[in-house]
């Protein structure tokens, strides 16, 4: 489930929502979607505002759930006392009639990076935590500069350089 409270201080005092959870299937026995919780508020670019948060679909009997947590999305309104509401009054069912969101397109890669920006470009990712020390763009202009570790492709963590 998902609580929330304001302030007008990061430091409180806090005033938790008269309507709290926000987000909650706990009562919803035998329904399709369960264990959501763990969300964020977020605005599109159309202004609208939505809920991500997670939660299971648990078939059979007893239940299991192969995906794991999912990710799901929920549309938001606000009162008129400034207080959210997540979906049908903070539940959510597999469908649901919102307005659609315009689409919007990100620009299309190239599959080429010359390497002359500060840094690496949103289209190169990491598993698990990047290493800065391990990586540079700035050491040499319009290049990639690698610096190897002790790590491989079955590692389960990232190491640092040797030193």
């Amino acid at each position: 489930m998902k609580n929330i409270a304001r302030s007008s201080s990061p430091w409180g005092p806090f005033e938790p929502c008269p309507t709290n959870p926000i987000l909650s299937h706990r009562h919803r026995a035998g329904h399709p979607i369960q264990a959501t919780g763990h969300a964020d508020i977020i605005q599109a670019h159309d202004s609208s505002f939505w809920a991500v948060f997670l939660g299971i679909r648990p078939q059979g009997y007893p239940p299991v759930h192969h995906l794991g947590r999912e990710k799901f999305l929920a549309p938001v309104r606000w009162t008129d006392a400034g207080w959210p509401v997540i979906g049908n009054q903070g539940t959510i069912e597999p469908s649901m009639e919102v307005e659609p969101l315009a689409q919007v397109l990100w620009p299309e890669e190239t599959g080429f990076d010359d390497f002359d920006l500060p840094n690496l470009k949103p289209c190169w990712n990491f598993l698990r935590n990047p290493q800065t020390e391990l990586w540079s763009v700035t050491r040499r202009a319009g290049w990639l500069c690698l610096n190897g570790s002790g790590s491989n492709l079955t590692s389960t963590i990232s190491l640092a350089r040797p030193s």
